[in-house]
């Protein structure tokens, strides 16, 4: 199921365009080598950039996204 959300380029959240993979396990020095941890494909998520920003609290709530996706304030 993966493979195929990555070939069709669907945010695996919100379904609209994807273009950030996202590490569930937050990737970090200790473990950034670690192949289980950081290629993973349980461990991988295809995210659009509001998805992505949303998880990990990019932006603050006087933000939002303009109808082309640009960030703006409120």
């Amino acid at each position: 199921m993966k493979m195929f959300v990555l070939v069709y380029g669907k945010c695996e959240r919100c379904g609209a365009l994807g273009e950030d993979v996202h590490h569930k396990t937050r990737l970090t020095v200790q473990n950034v080598m670690d192949t289980s941890i950081s290629l993973n494909q349980d461990n991988l998520e295809f995210l659009c950039k509001k998805c992505h920003n949303v998880e990990h609290k990019r932006f603050s709530k006087q933000q939002q996204f303009d109808k082309e996706g640009n960030l703006i304030e409120r």
